[in-house]
């Protein structure tokens, strides 16, 4: 089953389709699922937090990466993305009452070259709460341009939403999160978890992400 998609979608939620289409070509380099893991059993992770972290050599580079995790999965997956948290020493909090898991996207390394495109190496992890196993993991290194033309409405939407470092960052942040999140297994949903997904469909806030 794959993500329900609402005859409304919202603006960046369209264009997050439209650029996924486009740019559809995979750089995964490695992937990982726990032994015995079963998405369609009663024990899968299905209502998650997403969270990143990002060297800080790449200042604005993890909110703009939470907000393309956030957009991406909630459109073409059938997780219940509820909030976006930081990454931090202390992440007690990001398993919180009727939270299954956490999505974490590391980005270990970010080089951008003289012509402007900038290579990510980075990681997204699902994490379970129960025991905080790692459940799935995949690792990508993607180059992208900075003004890739095939992502020039996205990046507009992005720069909007977040300001210049959504333009700067939204191109390469979105070719790595889609390599990243495309193999990540999908949960079955109940009708009355998808009656939840559609609750919560809206966008997070863009001023909440740069806060946190």
């Amino acid at each position: 089953m794959r993500a329900v998609k609402s005859a409304c979608v919202p603006l960046a939620w369209g264009l997050v389709l439209v650029a996924a289409t486009a740019v559809g070509c995979s750089h995964l380099s490695a992937q990982y699922v726990v032994p015995g893991y079963a998405s369609d059993g009663p024990a899968a992770v299905k209502r998650i937090h997403i969270a990143t972290w990002a060297p800080k050599d790449a200042p604005g580079l993890a909110p703009v990466v939470a907000q393309v995790a956030s957009d991406l999965i909630k459109l073409r997956k059938n997780y219940l993305v509820h909030e976006i948290l930081p990454w931090g020493p202390d992440n007690s909090a990001a398993c919180g009452e009727g939270i299954d898991g956490v999505v974490l996207v590391r980005i270990m390394d970010a080089h951008t070259a003289p012509s402007q495109k900038v290579t990510l190496h980075g990681a997204l992890t699902l994490l379970r709460c129960q025991d905080w196993a790692e459940v799935f993991r995949s690792e990508a290194k993607v180059t992208t341009a900075v003004r890739e033309k095939s992502l020039e409405d996205l990046t507009a939407t992005y720069r909007t939403q977040l300001g210049e470092i959504g333009g700067q960052w939204a191109a390469p942040a979105f070719g790595l999160v889609q390599a990243l999140a495309e193999p990540l297994p999908d949960p079955h949903l109940s009708e009355q978890d998808i009656e939840e997904k559609i609750e919560l469909g809206a966008l997070p806030s863009a001023v909440e992400i740069i806060a946190g």
